[in-house]
């Protein structure tokens, strides 16, 4: 059977969103553990909701639940249109429940990112960064496009001290 998602944007004030959000958080204890070697917190939803860089609104971010054809929650990403430019939307995190890994949930839901990011007409590229504790996940961006850009800065949380891998993807 192939694999299918269905993507919608998640709101902050549902109750829903918010409990389904940290439960599939919590589902991915292994990515938590190398870029913080510590499990994910209990309002890691809610920071999800409300991080957003300097400079931007929250009418720019969005915070995307991703379903199963069953309908249950697998998976989330976090997008912020017109950063780190007008032109570029960060993919600050595209994250699949660990028991739905392998399985072409994560290529299925980067492409319907791209096509919500295509409907953006100022919109030229995507940026993402990996941490380097989680190269692992550089194959499967590299196989979907993206380049690394040869920017790199320095990362540290929770005495896990690494760098951000700095990729982009063009889109038209």
């Amino acid at each position: 059977m192939t694999a299918a998602v269905k993507i919608r944007i998640l709101k902050q004030a549902s109750y829903e969103d918010l409990t389904t959000l940290q439960k599939v958080i919590e589902a991915a204890p292994s990515y938590w553990m190398r870029i913080s070697a510590r499990l994910p917190g209990r309002n890691a939803a809610e920071e999800t909701f409300k991080a957003l860089p300097d400079g931007k609104s929250y009418v720019d971010k969005f915070v995307l639940g991703v379903f199963d054809s069953e309908g249950a929650m697998i998976g989330c990403a976090d997008l912020i249109r017109g950063f780190p430019n007008e032109e570029t939307a960060m993919l600050g995190l595209l994250l699949i429940s660990e028991p739905a890994q392998k399985k072409g949930y994560g290529k299925l839901t980067y492409e319907g990112i791209e096509r919500l990011i295509l409907s953006w007409k100022e919109i030229r590229k995507i940026r993402i960064g990996v941490i380097g504790t989680n190269e692992v996940v550089l194959p499967f961006w590299k196989s979907l496009g993206f380049l690394e850009t040869g920017l790199r800065r320095p990362y540290e949380e929770n005495g896990v001290i690494s760098e951000n891998i700095i990729l982009e993807k063009a889109v038209s």
